[in-house]
């Protein structure tokens, strides 16, 4: 899905609200060096936020690492579907899968998205059947006071 907006800043995410949004979704999905978190905004266009932490390494490292990821996410651009806040959180095994980054990219993201979908037809937690029994009793077959 093409978007047409270019603006470099728009597309980045970098308020602390919107990055908790994206985190209270709880849409993920993850690989050995990449865990990726999405959640749907109003916008037609997909925003990229990207979290490396000091386990990856010195600032060196962890530069690169955000220079690799936000290449990946520009290159990706085109092929991911729009209307997307993504938190791209990096694993220390990012640094010896720098050639893989792309492409993992691209699928976590997908994955994710469509967990998202299936999470979104689901009803809420609180108007699921319960498992207990309809007096709420415990049905465990446990002795009491054990």
């Amino acid at each position: 899905m093409t978007s047409t907006h270019t603006g470099r800043t728009e597309i980045r995410l970098r308020r602390r609200d919107d990055y908790a949004r994206v985190y209270d979704a709880r849409c993920s999905a993850g690989d050995e060096s990449l865990i990726v978190y999405v959640a749907a905004n109003e916008l037609d266009w997909s925003r990229f936020g990207l979290s490396v932490g000091k386990s990856l390494g010195n600032a060196v490292a962890r530069n690169r690492v955000r220079r690799i990821l936000r290449e990946a996410f520009r290159l990706a651009r085109p092929d991911l579907p729009a209307g997307l806040d993504i938190v791209c959180v990096a694993k220390p095994a990012a640094l010896s899968h720098q050639p893989y980054l792309s492409a993992s990219l691209r699928r976590l993201v997908v994955r994710a998205k469509n967990r998202a979908d299936r999470d979104a037809r689901r009803p809420p937690r609180g108007d699921r059947q319960s498992h207990r029994n309809p007096k709420g009793q415990n049905t465990d077959q446990r002795l009491p006071g054990k």
